[in-house]
């Protein structure tokens, strides 16, 4: 490069840097509404590609499995399940071939009958997520060590291993290792501390307990259905073959009478341990799942924010061009080349990608709390130091380098400078055209994001506060049979309070049935297996929720005749077809009654066959209905109930949850994707509504003498606030006549998913066209009315 280039390419940096200073509005404009789309892709690719890389940090992540099995018996009798007893695991473990390591986990023992703390030095510990496994667990997972010995731990029966997390909040600096606590109340000795789980596995551990310890705390091993089994397999193994043989494997592991009995039919799945994540499970599965879809719909919406910030750019680069190019003229016809222009393009739209880019880090790590908060995700500061963060942080920059400087330099025509310099009317028609539509295409997604949030978020609260057919208010659940003996003087202590109206005592939560088979006896109908939701309950579960008794007659409280006897909702009369479902039985036990139908699951499905089977000796989850006017008596009947736990066995913490936040739970998901579409629409309409602010202020300026000579020829403030604002609403009115029907169609799409929705309502339309009109007017309001009032002698002054 001779001196002569180096000179005029540094002229062209000082150039393009001094038009950048001429047209601070317009670069300001630039940078911030770039800023605000490269944070929302950075904080959604981000989120997604945590998403899609569930549980890949394992090192044999490919080769990882957890087996499933259906077993179709010889009456049509189905039974799907993940999980094993401790004798098949071991069964597998010796008669597959091609399993490279076979481990298990087992939190059903803790989560279900005790739960798990840790007392150290007078001080109590919750642990969430304990679970039993063997000394195989670390040749199936990569779970890193952080101190001591793993595999050790998990084949003794005193060791207990906890997380780093734990570690620190018990121990703080010290070694914990060697050290010996009260797990549940009996001594064991910490054999082994995990670095912390990352927040990207779908595998949760608070804490690891070998399954030679089982007799040591429930007084039995682990010989039931509560062990989730995960596999390694050998690199040249076939997951299909491998399912083969684990369901003949299954087939020797049941009793010969039991096979002639049954004659099963078995089937096994293999599910990658790399889509464990978004597999659908049961309700009791331990297993943290995600949406697919979710994740794609956020990244979808991150990328349209980028595209209208891009769009952004070169609308103002439009029209800013024609006076830009009057310059440049100039600059030829004193010698400049042509590119010069194209040079200058380059560095300009450089320079404000670059700008904007940095400014978007510093909203990332201003905002990333706020995010984390808006999608309840446990995104760090290190998720976009990663390589793949780096390259996509990367990839942004070279495409909005190649849209806002590279496109805009080499595809316009810069050959006649008399052209440039005169600047043709059909030309500024055409740039008028462009960015008109453009601005319609901003303000279309503005428009179809706005209905989308209104409509997911009226799905929501229909949801709410649609009537589920059972009472959700003021009623707390509380796993009472964590006091063993002492359960029943517990409930007789709550009994006595005022505010107690009702309690009773089930298997598992109202949301959470199991599935069950057997068989169906009724008048005219043959015996078949069925399929049915069932909970066990005591005899004032209908009266504590509120359910409506259709026929029949209720449970008998202390009546040792109704034991075994079921309650059916209405699904399972229509479903099986019974004309007298009170002369019917299931499994032997004889129906009673029949309740109205209630949502025991989320909208997103149709109300299915369900059983209460009053089984008042194998249950002990409690649900108390009580009163409360306000906060305030929530609060004191929380605070008692509390102390009364205290009182009875401080050893064990008091647990409880509401049942109406239980009921929530169920649409976090969609709750979740809401407020990201709601959050991010405000993205995507502040930088339509910088784009628009920067284009009016344009046009106000090209209009300055026309307002001015109509102002001298009498014409009014509103005329002139008509003449300024018309072409905005012009656009707008576009962009909603194309935003309403793709909208309409997506939403109803999307509302497709559940069994019981919101309408449609034709409301949700007009008034996202409203707000998108009444906030683009908002925007440009002190422009239009500037203009309108400005005194005409300003702009003619030189005329």
């Amino acid at each position: 490069m001779n001196l002569a280039t180096m000179k005029l390419n540094i002229n062209n940096w000082k150039l393009a840097i001094r038009n950048l200073k001429n047209q601070k509005r317009t670069t300001i404009l630039n940078i911030i509404g770039l800023a605000f789309g490269f944070a929302a892709v950075l904080f959604l690719s981000a989120f997604v590609y945590r998403e899609l890389t569930y549980d890949s940090f394992h090192e044999n992540a490919d080769k990882i499995f957890k087996p499933e099995f259906e077993i179709i018996e010889a009456d049509a009798d189905i039974d799907i399940s993940p999980n094993l007893t401790l004798d098949q695991i071991n069964l597998f473990r010796d008669n597959v071939p091609g399993i490279k390591a076979i481990s298990f986990l087992n939190y059903s023992r803790w989560d279900w009958d005790n739960g798990a703390w840790i007392e150290y030095r007078n001080n109590k510990f919750n642990i969430d997520r304990m679970a039993f496994s063997d000394k195989y667990f670390s040749d199936v997972f990569s779970f890193k060590t952080r101190i001591g010995n793993l595999e050790e731990s998990l084949d003794e029966p005193d060791k207990l291993v906890i997380t780093k997390e734990l570690s620190d909040k018990i121990f703080g600096i010290e070694n914990p290792v060697g050290k010996e606590v009260l797990l549940n109340n009996k001594p064991i000795v910490i054999g082994a501390v995990l670095e912390k789980v990352p927040s990207n596995s779908s595998i949760e551990i608070g804490g690891l307990v070998s399954y030679k310890s089982a007799p040591y705390f429930f007084g039995n091993k682990i010989t039931d259905w509560s062990n989730i089994p995960f596999i390694r397999i050998d690199e040249k193994a076939m997951p299909e073959q491998i399912g083969e043989s684990f369901s003949k494997v299954l087939r020797l592991s049941l009793p010969e009478k039991e096979l002639k009995k049954i004659n099963p039919i078995f089937h096994t799945t293999l599910v990658p341990i790399r889509e464990l994540y978004f597999h659908e499970d049961s309700a009791y599965s331990p297993i943290k799942h995600g949406n697919k879809s979710t994740a794609y719909v956020l990244l979808g919406i991150g990328l349209l924010i980028l595209i209208l910030a891009i769009i952004n750019y070169n609308n103002l680069l439009l029209v800013t061009s024609l006076k830009w190019r009057k310059d440049f003229g100039i600059q030829q016809i004193l010698g400049a080349g042509k590119g010069n222009a194209k040079k200058q393009l380059l560095i300009k739209g450089t320079i404000i990608t670059f700008a904007g880019f940095f400014v978007s880090i510093l909203i990332v790590s201003i905002g990333l709390n706020w995010f984390n908060q808006l999608i309840n995700y446990p995104l760090e500061p290190s998720d976009f130091r990663t390589m793949p963060a780096v390259t996509i942080a990367f990839g942004l920059l070279l495409i909005t380098i190649l849209f806002s400087g590279v496109i805009p330099s080499l595809t316009g025509d810069y050959s006649n400078p008399l052209i440039q310099v005169r600047g043709m009317q059909s030309e500024q028609n055409n740039y008028n055209k462009m960015w008109k539509g453009l601005v319609t295409f901003q303000l279309f997604v503005s428009i179809a994001l706005i209905i989308g949030a209104m409509v997911i978020s009226k799905q929501i609260n229909y949801g709410l506060k649609k009537d589920l057919g059972l009472n959700v208010q003021n009623v707390v659940t509380i796993p009472t049979h964590k006091l063993a003996d002492k359960q029943q003087a517990y409930l007789d202590l709550l009994s006595q309070h005022a505010q107690t109206q009702s309690f009773c005592q089930s298997t598992s939560y109202i949301n959470t049935f199991n599935v069950w088979g057997g068989k169906l006896k009724a008048p005219g109908i043959a015996i078949e297996s069925i399929l049915y939701n069932m909970i066990r309950v005591n005899s004032s579960f209908i009266e504590t929720l509120g359910l409506n008794l259709l026929e029949g007659r209720n449970f008998r409280n202390n009546n040792i005749s109704d034991e075994g006897a079921m309650i059916v909702n209405e699904a399972f009369v229509k479903h099986f077809k019974l004309e007298n479902p009170l002369e019917a039985t299931v499994r032997d036990y004889p129906i009673i009654g029949v309740v109205e139908d209630f949502n025991f699951n989320s909208l997103h499905y149709q109300i299915e066959p369900a059983i209460l089977w009053n089984t008042p000796d194998k249950i002990g989850l409690s649900s108390i209905h009580f009163t409360a006017n306000n906060k305030t008596d929530v609060r004191i009947y929380m605070d008692f109930l509390k102390a009364e736990w205290g009182k009875l066995d401080a050893s064990k913490p008091f647990e409880f949850e509401f049942l109406d936040d239980r009921l929530t739970s169920m649409y976090q998901k969609d709750i979740v994707l809401a407020k990201s579409i709601i959050s991010f629409s405000v993205f995507a309409i502040f930088i339509a509504c910088l784009g628009i602010f920067g284009l009016l202020s344009y046009v106000m300026e090209m209009k300055v003498k026309e307002i001015g000579i109509r102002k001298v020829n009498g014409a009014k403030v509103l005329e002139i606030l008509k003449l300024v604002n018309l072409d905005l609403v012009k656009w707008i009115t576009i962009a909603f006549i194309i935003a309403t029907p793709i909208a309409y169609y997506a939403m109803n799409k999307w509302l497709e998913n559940f069994a019981y929705k919101t309408k449609l309502s034709w409301w949700i339309f007009a008034l996202a066209g409203l707000l998108a009109l009444g906030i683009a007017l908002l925007t440009v309001s002190w422009q239009s009315w500037r203009a309108a009032t400005r005194n005409p002698v300003e702009a003619l002054r030189y005329e």
